[in-house]
């Protein structure tokens, strides 16, 4: 019971931190409070993480990535920050809408394709990805729905 009550404490005071000093709020600190809020993305391990370069996107015929190019291209060169191998790759497509492509880092193919209302969340070392992960924000919007994935065979599968 005290290994919970702990774990309880280190996550109220990175959440206070983050909500007391809205200048510490960066992207970084956002992905430090998402690890302890998702403490799921542990039971999703990624099998392996890559760690050479980037391979060159490979659109083939998929003519709806092939309108992204410049986007899908660029954001792969990063390299991968999703289930191990893979990039996501993420731009606006109006207010509310971030459309988003993921491509495997080793081979350059492209995988599936997922339209978020209020942005995502994944890492690296998990297969895991939450869709509209700000569960509080996405509830005052009929429309939203906060969903989970596991990333399998390079396909979004919904967790139910």
């Amino acid at each position: 019971m005290k290994h919970n009550n702990w774990r309880l404490s280190a996550l109220l005071f990175f959440a206070l931190v983050i909500l007391a000093i809205p200048s510490i709020a960066t992207s970084e600190s956002k992905r430090i409070l998402d690890y302890y809020l998702y403490d799921d993305f542990r039971q999703y391990p990624a099998r392996e993480i890559y760690a050479g370069n980037p391979a060159p996107v490979v659109f083939g015929i998929d003519s709806e990535a092939k309108l992204f190019h410049t986007r899908i291209t660029e954001g792969a060169k990063h390299g991968p920050n999703f289930a191990g191998i893979y990039t996501v790759i993420e731009w606006g497509c109006g207010t509310n809408c971030q459309q988003i492509a993921v491509a495997n880092a080793r081979t350059g193919r492209l995988s599936d394709w997922i339209t978020t209302e209020l942005g995502s969340s994944y890492q690296i070392d998990s297969i895991l990805f939450v869709k509209n992960p700000d569960t509080k924000k996405c509830s005052l919007l009929e429309w939203c729905k906060t969903s989970y994935y596991s990333f399998e065979k390079g396909k979004f599968v919904l967790i139910e």
